[in-house]
């Protein structure tokens, strides 16, 4: 299940890896005695752990989708799903697709646009997408989305820079921000009552995906209100 809410941010579009041979002398540990050899006692286990947060990181690579060649993509063990990051946004599947074959559901979601309700909206600027572990941020100047894939789900965040504004002019001096996405797939929409989640479910009822954990701030940390409507 894809969880929202928390808070996001991104890499660069180049993964290093860098890798230095220290010429280091033996001969005053192995005078020690095997004991000054032992690795600590948490080694073992820091290692597991540094793998297993590996396995969230972002890569680009092929993809098993038959009409997407290769993108930023990350698996989520946890949750069993795959996210790939385009440059029209996320796309997501089930990590047991098998390559080449029609994916037994699919979940896409674009941002559309955003500004001020009531008045112009405000045109996206194109996307400069940066990769960092398991971090991706879509950033548009004033406004950057920003993904954290980890055990807890797929966590997006909108961190706005200022108010919306189109050719250096502020749109708007009041009303509510609202960013509209443009969703796709084959997953039907089940929204909350109280507008604060929406499931989306396949044809056979089954809800396979969560969008929820709605949390607006301000720049003072002031929580604001927000919902979702469908």
């Amino acid at each position: 299940m894809v969880q929202t809410g928390r808070e996001l941010w991104a890499p660069s579009p180049m993964l290093r890896f860098v890798f230095v041979l220290l010429s280091v002398s033996l001969a005053p540990m192995l005078a020690a005695g095997p004991a000054a050899l032992a690795a600590p006692a948490d080694w073992s286990a820091a290692v597991g752990q540094r793998i297993a947060d590996f396995e969230y990181h972002v890569n680009w690579q092929e993809t098993s989708l038959p009409d997407l060649e290769s993108s930023w993509q990350a698996p989520n063990r946890a949750h069993g799903f795959r996210t790939h990051f385009t440059a029209d946004g996320i796309r997501v599947n089930p990590r047991s697709a098998a390559t080449g074959e029609a994916a037994p559901w699919e979940w896409t979601l674009r941002l559309a646009r955003w500004g001020r309700v009531g008045s112009t909206e405000e045109d996206l600027a194109p996307a400069r997408v940066r990769v960092e572990g398991n971090r991706v941020l879509y950033d548009r100047g004033t406004l950057v989305e920003r993904y954290i894939n980890d055990r807890l789900g797929l966590d997006q965040a909108f961190i706005i820079a200022g108010p919306p504004a189109a050719e250096g002019r502020i749109v708007a001096t009041g009303g509510f921000v609202h960013l509209d996405f443009a969703l796709g797939g084959t997953l039907s929409p089940v929204i909350a009552a109280d507008g604060q989640a929406i499931d989306f479910a396949t044809p056979h009822g089954e809800r396979v995906v969560r969008y929820a954990e709605l949390r607006a701030e301000d720049a003072r940390g002031r929580v604001l209100r927000s919902w979702i409507e469908v």
